[in-house]
């Protein structure tokens, strides 16, 4: 459960330090320009592919669901929440496809964080500097990007509730799950290896995201 628990926290950890570099990033670029506009569209176009990548698995994943799209947007609207970089309009559906199609770019951008991180690694590309920044900016542009927003996770709390309500009633009938049964589970070799391998990749996002901020933060004394 060692690899299993190091994963789950080098995503959270990721996650608060992206924030904090779209802070500091976006404060560095109205201290240069002065112009709240401006500055969101600068911002905009830093973490453009990233965007795309993001709105395209939302995309994707709905119509692998059945749910129908509308076009997508990825050009930033400032709206009373904040700041929307992108977007795809779709149909209401149900909980769990929402949450489904809410939650997918994390797991493609995990995905294929730790793809190109292995290819990278296995191919011994990483002995060449141009290499190792542009495997730095495709980390940073996806690492960056691939959390879901609060327009994101709606529904989430109604299947928490259908899921609390379900599992109630399993309880009072005796149905219950086997917490020996799910740590049995996880802790077959195949799945630590694959949990393995993956805290060792996801290190890397949080490693440039750490520098970035280090340097932005100097950069702002």
């Amino acid at each position: 459960m060692l690899f299993e628990g190091l994963f789950v926290f080098e995503l959270f950890l990721l996650y608060f330090l992206s924030h904090n570099v779209s802070m500091l990033f976006s404060r560095l670029l109205y201290r240069l320009t002065r112009n709240k506009k401006l500055t969101i569209n600068l911002l905009a176009l830093l973490l453009l592919p990233g965007t795309i990548l993001h709105e395209i698995a939302h995309w994707l994943t709905a119509v692998v669901l059945f749910v129908p799209v509308g076009k997508i947007s990825l050009w930033p609207k400032i709206t009373s929440s904040g700041v929307v970089l992108g977007s795809v309009s779709m149909e209401k559906t149900d909980p769990v496809r929402r949450l489904l199609i809410g939650t997918a770019p994390v797991f493609i951008g995990v995905g294929i964080i730790t793809g190109v991180i292995y290819f990278a690694t296995k191919n011994n590309l990483l002995d060449n500097y141009w290499n190792i920044l542009l495997l730095a900016l495709i980390v940073f542009e996806i690492g960056n990007t691939m959390f879901s927003s609060k327009k994101d996770m709606e529904g989430v709390i109604e299947l928490l509730l259908v899921v609390l309500l379900v599992g109630g009633v399993c309880y009072l009938l005796g149905l219950r799950i086997q917490i020996s049964a799910i740590m049995a589970f996880l802790s077959q070799p195949l799945i630590t290896a694959i949990f393995q391998k993956g805290s060792m990749y996801l290190l890397f996002p949080v490693i440039v995201d750490a520098i970035i901020i280090l340097v932005l933060k100097i950069f702002h004394k």
